[in-house]
């Protein structure tokens, strides 16, 4: 387990250290491939000498655009040894969306993934702070990943302060444009530890999950409890239910993470010997009901811990464990955290009474420092010295929480979310639309699908099925709507406000249904 001699309070000496320690033992796993700790350490020290020969300084930005591959991690590692700010992006951005986050971060590298350059070279031009672009791939004017991993392995690591920016992990904006969440070191490191404690990891764990590397969870959840416990992480780029009781067996994984709609899609799928020939011990979630809880360890003989976080509080800030269980709940706050329920003036509320929940960290650097270049965001999400998650909870006489919505009005699908702003700025640029709204209805398997309303031109007229393509070819795919409805006026408040909740009560309704006319929007690769 993880020894506290190491003295590892930042993510910059983590694989050196481990190396040493663990040398050829088995850190990563994907498929048919395998990284040692050596391994690791070796890529990532190239990487990194390879970056300073870029001209790379400590606390430069240098976005990464990777699926969860083995290459992301050595890059990612890297990164760190040098002191510099990685920000990785959602692989499924394009146009204005990927221009933006790319500018707004000021990044002064790209590390794009051979996959996504079709979607990076649309907007390449438009990149105000890119000096240097990198790629596994064959581009002109990029610089080959191979090149940089053909440089001298770097001796040692940059020395980094625990308050010092590890990442910057951008946020559906509710109202505007994505807010970029900046997160320490010492966060990193202090959530991967308690991550590791809430599954109980001992020796020969596997820690096993498909969500993405680009999100905190993939990070947080799986790599980092792995790698500072001296065990293995095991990933996939892809969630496939028909195969990921299988791969958790290949993988021998015994912790796994899931999203709410992969519980639910699981326990739609057929029953079979796969349900019970693994290894899990415990499943890790966030979302999951009362009713899929019980089904999901009935079925699958695992330990489900459900739990409550969101990339501001870096992961994670609640959840149940050890023998602070209770089914339904998303359990209690963690030791480094306070919380409470308030009223709209933030006055805490009795046990029972609905309302939104406030954070605050009773240690230093366990949670987000700012918003970056964000101040007014920062502050008014700060007030009162208590951090508005925007989330509606209650909590029970014995100190449970209990989510019950969101304030905000981001839509949450398979695990993103969605800002209907940033869909809204991109269906409004239709030849035929005057104006939209999106929200959030219902779906089969948990979370949301996005339902669009729009308001036609006059005289205008839209063909459902070209209007997706014409969606797809802008959006990132979990954007792209499931359901069109069109109106002939959008409720609005006497401010012109539009008024959201009025839209998302009326559910699916009679609106066409995209799904089920054979329309799929297309992710950036398979």
């Amino acid at each position: 387990m993880y020894e506290k001699e190491e003295n590892i309070s930042d993510l910059s000496c983590l694989t050196e250290i481990k190396a040493r320690k663990n040398g050829d033992k088995i850190a990563i796993l994907n498929e048919d491939r395998h990284l040692s700790y050596w391994e690791l350490n070796e890529l990532a020290s190239r990487f990194a000498r390879g970056l300073l020969g870029l001209g790379v300084e400590k606390g430069d930005k240098i976005v990464v655009i990777f699926p969860n591959s083995i290459e992301f991690l050595y890059i990612w590692f890297g990164i760190m040894k040098i002191g510099a700010v990685a920000v990785p992006l959602n692989t499924a951005l394009k146009g204005p969306l990927l221009s933006y986050q790319i500018n707004d971060s000021d990044a002064k590298v790209a590390v794009v993934s051979k996959q996504v350059l079709p979607a990076y070279n649309e907007v390449k031009t438009s990149l105000r702070n890119v000096v240097h672009n990198v790629t596994d791939g064959d581009a002109l004017d990029f610089i080959s990943i191979k090149e940089l991993l053909n440089s001298k392995p770097l001796n040692g690591f940059e020395k980094v302060s625990p308050s010092d920016p590890a990442t910057i992990m951008y946020t559906s904006g509710t109202t505007g444009e994505p807010k970029g969440v900046v997160l320490p070191h010492n966060a990193y490191i202090n959530t991967a530890l308690m991550n590791a404690e809430i599954a109980e990891a001992r020796e020969g764990d596997v820690f096993y999950s498909t969500v993405p590397f680009f999100h905190t969870s993939g990070q947080l959840q799986i790599v980092l409890p792995a790698l500072l416990n001296d065990l293995t992480a095991a990933f996939d780029a892809w969630f496939h239910a028909s195969k990921f009781w299988v791969n958790a067996a290949n993988y021998r994984a015994s912790v796994i993470f899931l999203i709410s709609s992969m519980i639910n899609i699981l326990l739609k799928t057929p029953e079979g010997e796969s349900d019970r020939g693994h290894n899990v011990r415990v499943a890790m979630t966030g979302g999951a009901s009362k009713e899929t809880w019980a089904l999901f360890e009935k079925r699958f003989g695992v330990k489900v811990l459900e739990g409550y976080g969101m990339t501001e509080t870096c992961a994670i800030a609640i959840f149940n464990r050890g023998n602070l269980v209770r089914q339904g709940s998303v359990g209690k706050p963690l030791p480094y955290f306070e919380m409470i329920v308030a009223d709209e003036n933030d006055h805490e509320l009795p046990p029972g009474k609905v309302g939104q929940l406030l954070i605050r960290p009773k240690k230093p650097f366990v949670m987000m420092l700012e918003y970056y270049k964000k101040p007014q965001e920062t502050v008014t999400a700060w007030r009162n010295l208590w951090f508005h998650t925007g989330d509606l909870f209650y909590r029970d006489e014995d100190g449970f929480f209990y989510i019950v919505g969101r304030i905000k009005e981001s839509i949450r699908r398979r695990g993103e979310n969605i800002s209907p702003y940033m869909v809204e700025s991109v269906v409004n640029e239709h030849p035929a639309v005057l104006e939209s709204a999106a929200v959030g209805v219902p779906s089969e398997v948990g979370d949301e699908d996005v339902k669009i309303y729009v308001k036609l031109k006059p005289g205008a007229r839209l063909d459902f099925l070209e209007f997706l393509s014409w969606c797809d070819k802008r959006l990132p795919y979990y954007m792209v709507p499931r359901y069109i409805e069109i109106v002939e006026e959008l409720p609005k408040t006497p401010t012109q406000r539009i008024q959201r909740y009025v839209l998302k009560a009326r559910g699916v309704g009679n609106a066409f249904d995209g799904l089920k006319a054979g329309f799929k929007p297309s992710r950036p690769f398979t």
